[in-house]
């Protein structure tokens, strides 16, 4: 699709996800006030607001491994674990720790007898969380629009 495809199926079967778009794009497009627009979307994923709705999709057969990388989880099978089943990015010193998924940036990430846990270490912020409650990101990111905290989003 090109971008006037979309916005014509999005004007037809989701006019809401435009509304705060073309108000942020009428006000001048300043990217600092993206994440407030961005706020104002409704919470719908693409699949359920448009794809299964337009009658301008196809379904072609194919065989390849998909998987939908919306939560970490997802983003950690993506990556080789070592005999412990840790997934380890950046500088990241691990000790009889298992099952984990340690994702670092610019510092040290140290740990001990840590198991089944999400680290994501950004400059700005730093997730922490067990991966049996891995979904709870969405309620974190809903806590911190409610804040104000768009900054972070």
């Amino acid at each position: 699709w090109t971008l006037q495809d979309l916005r014509a199926e999005l004007t037809r079967h989701c006019p809401e996800i435009l509304a705060p778009l073309d108000e942020w794009m009428a006000a001048g497009a300043d990217a600092g006030k993206l994440a407030r627009a961005y706020g104002r979307l409704p919470k719908l994923s693409i699949d359920y607001a448009l794809m299964e709705k337009s009658d301008r999709v196809a379904v072609v057969p194919a065989r390849f491994r998909w998987s939908d990388v919306g939560s970490w989880p997802a983003v950690v099978e993506f990556h080789e674990a070592d005999a412990s089943g840790n997934v380890v990015q950046g500088d990241v010193i691990l000790l009889e720790s298992n099952n984990c998924a340690i994702f670092g940036g610019k510092r040290l990430i140290a740990g001990s007898g840590l198991e089944n846990l999400i680290v994501v270490d950004e400059p700005d912020a730093l997730l922490l969380c067990r991966k049996d409650r891995a979904q709870d990101v969405k309620t974190i990111v809903e806590r911190l629009a409610s804040l104000g905290r768009t900054d972070l989003l």
